[in-house]
């Protein structure tokens, strides 16, 4: 079994889990009293657990906490899990959120001039690029990131860091100049000459630490306003609160999974009803599109998207 470590994420989540980079580090602690979750990998269970109807690769016991098992013969060699484990977990460590009337929402956020501004977007539109831009034009005394893919909410619109990280590709290096370690500037321009090389079917990217990138992180703000960011012909409107939860309820679910297979029949054995949690993650959802005003901003590129913010920023802060 490989050493125990515990995670305790804004006092909401108490992980003990043998995984490393499952869970950011920042939430790394010497020990927690009581974990909502024990994740073990490649660690014999002990008898009364039920198999997870994925690969035969996972197990689990109990609700409160919830104990699984991941048999990974990928981890014993690489140390890294399969893309659909690792958001098992997440959606997992969602339904702990739910229960404590907080939920994950796929965005970005950052903080300017004291204000809360939540940046929702698919991926690959421009949520990184936008939050590397400005923290290389503002200035750090105003401009602080939250978090750039994902963070943790609750119906008061009060948001909590939960830094994954950052996707970094040669684009963003090459315009924005970023000051980040020699070795990953190596690594980055030998996977873009490999993702050349062979069409693309190897991404030419690097996944680094936020703390890397950005001068200052924060852990948690109130979101104030919600800019709504898509690629098209230029257009900056507002929304109102409708169309702003309708967007949530599809862009902010991304990256979990609660009405997969999988975290089905864990329900159906935990005697959990998923109604339920979609539930309560409509209603802060819901909460946050009243609560918040909101912006629709489209451009052709990266860079235009990011200037767009940058003005929008300065004429409503």
């Amino acid at each position: 079994m490989y050493e125990l470590k515990y995670y305790n994420i804004h006092d909401l989540v108490k992980v003990e889990t043998n995984l490393l980079n499952i869970i950011p580090n920042d939430f790394l602690v010497d020990n927690i009293d009581e974990p909502d979750i024990r994740i073990y990998v490649n660690y014999r269970p002990q008898e009364g657990f039920q198999r997870i109807p994925l690969r035969g690769t996972l197990k689990f016991q109990g609700v409160s906490p919830i104990t699984l098992y991941i048999k990974s013969p990928r981890y014993a060699f690489i140390k890294s899990l399969r893309p659909e484990l690792t958001k098992i977990i997440l959606t997992l460590l969602e339904v702990i959120l739910l229960r404590k009337g907080y939920s994950f929402l796929h965005a970005a956020a950052i903080s300017y001039k004291g204000s809360g501004v939540m940046l929702v977007a698919a991926p690959n539109t421009g949520k990184t690029f936008t939050t590397l831009y400005l923290a290389s034009t503002l200035n750090d005394k105003e401009y602080a990131v939250l978090a750039d893919d994902m963070i943790i909410i609750n119906e008061k619109a009060k948001a909590y860091s939960y830094p994954t990280p950052i996707t970094l590709t040669y684009f963003h290096h090459k315009i924005l100049r970023l000051k980040i370690p020699p070795q990953v500037k190596l690594n980055l321009f030998i996977r873009q000459w490999v993702s050349k090389a062979l069409l693309g079917k190897v991404k030419g990217e690097v996944k680094i630490s936020p703390r890397m990138v950005f001068p200052k992180l924060i852990s948690s703000i109130e979101i104030d306003t919600i800019i709504f960011i898509e690629k098209g012909s230029p257009l900056v409107k507002s929304l109102d609160a409708k169309n702003a939860l309708a967007r949530l309820l599809t862009i902010g679910r991304m990256h979990r999974e609660l009405l997969s297979e999988s975290i089905l029949y864990y329900m159906s054995k935990a005697g959990i009803t998923p109604d339920t949690f979609l539930s309560i993650q409509s209603k802060i959802y819901e909460s946050i599109a009243k609560t918040a005003n909101h912006l629709l901003i489209k451009a052709q590129t990266p860079i235009d998207i990011a200037n767009t913010i940058l003005n929008l920023l300065n004429k409503l802060i």
